[in-house]
């Protein structure tokens, strides 16, 4: 090809290129005007969002109030019932024990025993005349009982009705909300998309939030909002701090925000930002300072941001790493445990190390095996930086499904009966739950969070009917949601210390807890009213679970070993563990073995079956959780029997 061709080639395409700049110059202001347009439609939504959202933070409110009402007066109306039960059973007793002394009196008998009763001034006999004015005291109490029954139930009943309907009502609110926020979010695109094709975006998500969430979050967040200035999502990004509103969108050199990036001021005493890090936030509020169509203005940062793959473990480990989570496969040929960026999976009971699963924040804080044993729900974090909870199939050790990111710990998960959902809590607050599609581990709807605790959610636990999920907090309460809805039915706040540890027991209708008050406490989920509690326990609780029998296991910080009946709460196993504190619990599906994890690193296999007994060598078999440098990857677990 010639030289003048080639310069005639290079000329008719700068003119294309040109040709095609003028277009998009001439376009601008059109799409400009239509993108204004669409902006004051979503203002309107964004007006009505907010009042919908008050109206329900309000409505709320008065449902807990509500009840708390219904349920106090259920409370009463189980108690008088209860009364009524005792004093009936009481009376019955004292009409049979008068009428066999008539029976003894007409046939003019008595005892060799009945005779040394009455020589016997210490005896405890009831004389008839006692026993008739008993009698009489137990009556005039069901007589003033019985009227009370008629007015409370009805108020039991009324208070419900009320109740269920400030529920229903907030329902509805919730789903104009939905609508209201499904519009908004059909506009946004079609911003996005023209925005785009003018070559006016710079994405939120994708370059701005990461700069945020990396250099500006750690100061500017919901608990330490200097300057009264949060960062930690876009709408407190785009609202007022201190000093006013910082971000002033199309509007970049008045804005407060790219003030302080661009002289140095912030990030405050810490490297300035990179220069290329200042143009694009400039050009992001030159060009509205928009959210991505796809994004939640409320959630935290680091969950609009593009995922990062987590740091490759170490081959071998130096120093055994403190157990924190353990997982048994519903065979029980295999057992996961809590590494470092890992999850080490084991034989068992054998302990012999079969595969390894990365790509995992630094702790592994909650394992759970699906009923079918294919999958490894994953609850992990660093400290004070990031939590995740991924889904990993457990024979090729790749991550199926990268399910939540938080901006700190995530610490347990675990599957409903049918598989079909999985529960998740962690150091935020909250509860998430995921929704399965049929013969898929993709989700079929979107991710239910339940944002009713105060602080940290140690746990989760399904009801038998996976109807219900109980939570335990650092707020010192353990609460009951219903799983479809997230509606809280109940809470218990009777430990008054933090509560670590729930399950339901097998009817569905009561709840064992325990935390750092070193009790177990039985109580309904009707009303919370506690039915027993359980003491002897010498530290705090490191796991709970409740066998098909509703007996409650145990296992003690101390390595204490405990079984007790859930009926009466007697002791009926007990024993010690050799063991650096243990900090996690496994058991088998089939309830025959319990696998225990401490700080030292160690996994203890204990037999459920077999009698215990009281000394430090009771562990069947132990291991240290180490993994050998010789089989890093997972290729081994392919090998393990379902």
């Amino acid at each position: 090809m010639s030289i003048s061709l080639l310069r005639g080639l290079l000329i008719a395409l700068v003119a294309c290129l040109l040709s095609l700049t003028e277009s998009i110059a001439q376009d601008s202001p059109d799409v400009l005007t239509v993108v204004e347009s669409i902006d004051d439609q979503i203002a309107e939504l964004d007006r009505q969002h907010a009042e919908l959202k008050n109206e329900i933070l309000d409505s709320r409110r008065r449902a807990s109030d509500l009840d708390l009402q219904w349920q106090s007066l259920a409370g009463e109306l189980e108690r008088l019932q209860s009364r009524q039960q005792e004093l009936e059973k009481l009376l019955k007793e004292k009409q049979q024990a008068t009428a066999e002394a008539d029976k003894d009196k007409d046939a003019g008998t008595k005892t060799d025993q009945e005779a040394d009763e009455a020589t016997d001034p210490e005896a405890e006999t009831e004389t008839a005349e006692e026993r008739e004015q008993a009698i009489a005291e137990i009556e005039a109490e069901l007589v003033a009982l019985k009227p009370k029954f008629k007015p409370l139930t009805a108020a039991v009943a009324a208070a419900k009705e009320v109740s269920e309907s400030a529920h229903r009502e907030i329902e509805a609110v919730e789903t104009q909300t939905a609508k209201i926020v499904d519009q908004r979010r059909q506009h946004g695109q079609r911003i996005e998309s023209l925005l785009r094709d003018a070559g006016h975006w710079v994405s939120f998500s994708d370059q701005i939030a990461p700069i945020f969430h990396q250099r500006c979050v750690a100061c500017h967040n919901a608990r330490n909002s200097q300057g009264r200035y949060n960062m930690a999502n876009f709408a407190a990004v785009r609202a007022e701090g201190e000093s006013g509103v910082a971000v002033e969108p199309g509007q970049a050199d008045d804005s407060l925000l790219w003030q302080l990036v661009h002289d140095g001021s912030m990030p405050y005493d810490t490297d300035p930002l990179d220069e290329s890090q200042v143009e694009l936030i400039r050009r992001w509020i030159e060009l509205g300072a928009r959210l991505d169509s796809a994004a939640d203005p409320d959630a935290p940062l680091i969950r609009i941001m593009p995922r990062v793959k987590q740091p490759e473990p170490p081959d071998h480990y130096h120093v055994p790493v403190p157990l924190t989570a353990l997982a048994i496969a519903p065979s029980g040929t295999w057992l996961a445990s809590s590494g470092y960026h890992e999850v080490l999976l084991w034989s068992f009971p054998e302990g012999e190390l079969i595969g390894r699963i990365s790509n995992l924040a630094e702790r592994a804080h909650g394992l759970a095996v699906d009923p079918s044993g294919s999958f490894l729900a994953v609850a992990s974090g660093t400290p004070g930086k990031l939590g995740e909870v991924k889904l990993f199939d457990r024979r090729s050790g790749e991550l199926v499904n990268d399910l939540l990111v938080s901006e700190d710990s995530m610490f347990d998960v675990a599957w409903s009966p049918d598989g079909s959902r999985l529960a998740a809590c962690g150091a935020d607050g909250s509860i998430a739950i995921f929704t399965f599609a049929q013969d898929s581990m993709e989700t079929s709807e979107p991710v239910r969070l339940i944002e009713d605790h105060a602080d940290w959610v140690h746990s989760v636990a399904w009801s038998p009917d996976g109807q219900r999920i109980v939570s335990t907090s650092r707020d010192k309460t353990a609460k009951v949601f219903d799983a479809r809805s997230g509606k809280r039915l109940i809470t218990f706040g009777g430990h008054n210390q933090n509560v670590t540890e729930a399950a339901f027991l097998a009817d569905g209708q009561r709840v064992v807890s325990g935390g750092d008050d070193k009790k177990l406490r039985i109580w309904n989920v009707a009303d919370a009213k506690q039915l027993r509690d359980i003491g002897g326990f010498s530290s705090e609780l490191a796991g709970l679970r409740v066998l098909q029998n509703d007996h409650i296991l145990t296992v003690s910080n101390d390595g204490r070993y405990q079984r007790h009946s859930s009926e009466d709460g007697k002791s009926i196993a007990q024993q010690s563990i050799a063991s650096d504190w243990v900090s996690a619990i496994a058991v088998t599906t089939d309830e025959t073995m319990l696998a225990i994890g401490d700080h030292a690193g160690q996994i203890h296999r204990i037999e459920i079956t077999a009698k215990p007994t009281d000394n430090d060598s009771a562990s069947d078999r132990q291991w240290l959780a180490v993994p050998s440098p010789i089989k890093p990857v997972n290729q081994d677990a392919r090998s393990i029997d379902d």
